[in-house]
Order: structure tokens, then C-alpha cells, then sequence
């Protein structure tokens, strides 16, 4: 859908689209498929989104090469290489959102609390899902704060929702309008007609579980947890969310944030073979693009 919205937006494309998420994603696409009215650029663009969140997670984890090397061998990382999807570009936002939120439990300074929260609004502004991660967020780090600081936060929040505004607003005339379908479709889905979402076959599951690291179970020693609790419930929590979608790329959304704990979390034994397993999986994963290259 996002390929079929940047065409439209770009004017190569007339027949009407379907859009189930912001169609923010294809505004930011249109330009490229404007000028280069091609399917590789806008696979070069999500490709460049990965290589951002790489870059990310290894400036983020102060330049650690365990970091690095894990989140490069991650299966999932080469799973999300050919695909044209937003995930990409929202879980690098929430990533920066993630860093700025630590910045503040540092140092107190709200300048980092805006830069958190307004990230969050921009992500879920190209990827409306983030909404549910968001919901978690606030309960696992803002459980303790100052209620002047939740209130700060999610006034921040309101800002990165700015650009989805006023797109609705022009598309619809409505500035709430992606937000209102999205969270009604989710109830529809849920409560009213079952049938029609979330039955995914086991192998979906499965695999689902496959993506994830072997060594995962280290971030719950006591010691570790006991640090980083609210990072890990926080992980938890939306993990086990999106293992009943049971759609594989969502986990990419916070990757980033599960290796720069696991990283931390692994003695070297446990390093070296989760690297093994990591690389065994990714080869599994690229043989069927590298058979369709042949």
C-alpha cells in the first residue's frame, strides 16, 4: 500500500488507494518516486531507514562493537532489507525517543522530555499501531514521575502529531481522521467482528518466536533485571503485543532497544553462540531473496 500512496501522491498513479495506516509515509516517498519513478529507490530508501537504525543503536550504546555486531547478524534486520514499509522509519524515531527519555531520567532537563514525546507523536504519525507501544511506554516510565511531567509529555506527543493534522486535514477535512480509524478499526476487530483479524496460522507463531534471540532469557537474571526494570517490562509487554499479531516485521519496531539491553546481558560464551544462532537464522531468511536475484 505504501509503494501504490507514494505513486499517487507523485501523480503516476490514478486508480484509488487503499490506506489501513497514515498515508503520511507515502507524502515523505512521493518526492523520490517523482524524480525516480522506480521501485529500487524507494527500497533504497527503507534500506538507508535500517542503516540509520544500525548507526543508531551503536552511537546509542556509546559505540559498544557487541552492540554492533549483534544488531548487523540480527535475522531480522536482512528480513526487513527488501521490504517498503514504515516500520523502519517509525522504530527509528522511537528509538531516538527511547535515548532522549533515558537523557531525562538523567538529568531532569524537559528540553529531552519534548524531544521523547514528540518523537513518539511522529512515529505513531507514520506507523498508528505505535499507539498501543506508546500506551505501555507511559505506564512503564512515567509510573513514578511528576504529574506535571506526564501532562509535559504527552502535550509533546501532541506536537509530532502536527504534520498527521494537518494531512488529514487536507485529505479529509478532519485533522483526527487516521487516528479515529485506527483505534475504531482495532475495536471493531477485537470486540465486534473476530472473525475478520488476528487468526494467523501457527507457523506465523512460530517464526515469530524464531526471529527472537535464543539468549533473550539473561535480560530476566535478577541481578539485570532488578536494573533495568522498567526497560524490560517495557520490552515484555510489547513483545507479547505484537506476538498476537504475529506479524514478524513488526519486531524491527524495538529491536534497537532489545539489543542494546541483551548486549549487556550476555557473558562472552553467551555472545559468541547467540551471534552463531543470529547467523545461522539471517541465512535462512536472505536464501529465498537470494534464489529470486538467480
Amino acid at each position: 500500500q505504501y509503494t501504490a500512496m507514494s505513486k499517487f501522491f507523485a501523480g503516476n498513479y490514478s486508480a484509488k488507494i487503499r490506506a489501513s495506516h497514515s498515508m503520511l509515509y507515502g507524502i515523505l516517498l512521493a518526492p523520490f518516486v517523482k524524480i525516480f519513478p522506480s521501485l529500487i529507490i524507494l527500497k533504497l530508501v527503507n534500506l538507508l531507514f535500517l542503516i540509520l537504525i544500525i548507526l543508531s543503536t551503536y552511537y546509542i550504546s556509546n559505540k559498544d562493537k557487541k552492540t554492533l555486531l549483534l544488531i548487523i547478524a540480527s535475522p531480522i534486520i536482512w528480513y526487513m532489507g527488501p521490504w517498503i514499509n514504515t516500520i523502519q522509519l517509525a522504530g527509528l524515531l522511537f528509538l531516538w525517543s527511547f535515548f532522549f527519555i533515558r537523557k531525562f531520567d538523567d538529568s531532569q532537563k524537559k528540553r529531552y522530555l519534548f524531544y521523547s514525546g514528540s518523537l513518539i507523536g511522529l512515529s505513531i504519525s507514520f506507523w498508528n499501531p505505535v499507539l498501543a507501544i506508546a500506551f505501555f511506554f507511559l505506564i512503564c516510565f512515567f509510573y513514578n514521575k511528576n504529574v506535571n511531567h506526564v501532562v509535559f509529555f504527552l502535550f509533546s506527543i501532541i506536537i509530532g502529531f502536527i504534520p498527521l493534522f494537518i494531512l488529514d486535514w487536507i485529505l479529509y477535512g478532519f485533522p483526527f481522521y487516521s487516528i479515529i480509524k485506527y483505534v475504531f478499526g482495532w475495536f471493531t476487530i477485537l470486540f465486534i467482528d473476530k472473525a475478520s483479524g488476528l487468526n494467523y496460522p501457527w507457523s506465523s507463531y512460530i517464526t515469530f518466536i524464531i526471529m527472537l534471540p535464543f539468549f533473550a532469557y539473561t535480560l530476566f537474571s535478577k541481578k539485570f533485571f532488578t536494573k533495568n526494570k522498567k526497560v524490560i517490562i517495557f520490552l515484555t509487554l510489547s513483545i507479547l503485543l505484537m506476538f498476537f499479531n504475529a506479524q514478524v516485521r513488526y519486531i524491527l519496531f524495538i529491536w534497537p532497544i532489545l539489543i542494546l539491553y541483551l548486549s549487556k546481558s550476555l557473558n562472552e560464551k553467551q555472545f559468541k553462540n547467540q551471534i552463531i544462532v543470529f547467523l545461522i537464522i539471517t541465512i535462512l531468511v536472505i536464501n529465498p531473496y537470494l534464489i529470486q536475484i538467480k
